[in-house]
């Protein structure tokens, strides 16, 4: 249930959660450990596909304990946090090893896998016969496809690209936290 994934606390990119309440540091701090074990499983299987290949049982315990563990941390429970991170760890474990009991593989090496932030999940492909792949499993259902020369295209066409690109000259390893759509005036002033 990657979908939940809370934004890490940053002054910068994340004011309001930048540990504005008490607790929320140590309930971040709590959580790393699963979210790292989770951000690599969802690289190798790919964004909650991972309980959807295991048995129900186990899907069922995760989506619980997941439940469990969201709600812990917005509730900043760093105790509860921690209380059920080795367990969730663990998890992973065990879908992983049903999910190649039961025949399935990994995400090929040339399918990339991620969320946006309201939970969508995208699959970005090298060439045709990855996306083809992406289709024809069933388990990919719902996920936007997008090859690398698609993503080049919307970029380039972009209007704020040279901009982003004049920012990430300026200031290597800046990052795209957000983009919103602006109004555009007829005016010579390019702002």
């Amino acid at each position: 249930m990657a979908k939940r994934k809370a934004m890490k606390p940053d002054p910068l990119t994340n004011p309001v959660g930048y540990y504005s309440t008490p607790g929320a540091k140590a309930t971040h701090n709590a959580r790393h450990e699963f979210d790292k074990a989770m951000s690599e499983a969802e690289g190798n299987w790919g964004t909650d596909r991972l309980e959807k290949l295991c048995t129900s049982t186990t899907a069922a315990k995760w989506g619980k304990n997941m439940e469990r563990l969201d709600k812990a941390s917005d509730d900043n429970d760093a105790g509860g946090v921690s209380a059920l991170v080795g367990n969730m760890i663990k998890g992973i474990g065990v879908m992983h090893k049903e999910a190649l009991d039961a025949g399935y593989t990994p995400v090929p090496d040339n399918i990339w896998m991620a969320s946006d932030d309201a939970g969508v999940a995208y699959a970005f492909v090298n060439d045709h016969d990855a996306a083809r792949y992406v289709s024809t499993h069933p388990e990919f259902e719902g996920v936007a496809v997008y090859s690398l020369q698609e993503v080049m295209r919307i970029i380039k066409s972009w209007q704020g690209k040279d901009l982003v690109d004049a920012i990430k000259d300026t200031f290597p390893g800046a990052q795209v936290a957000s983009v919103e759509k602006t109004e555009r005036y007829n005016d010579d002033l390019p702002f």
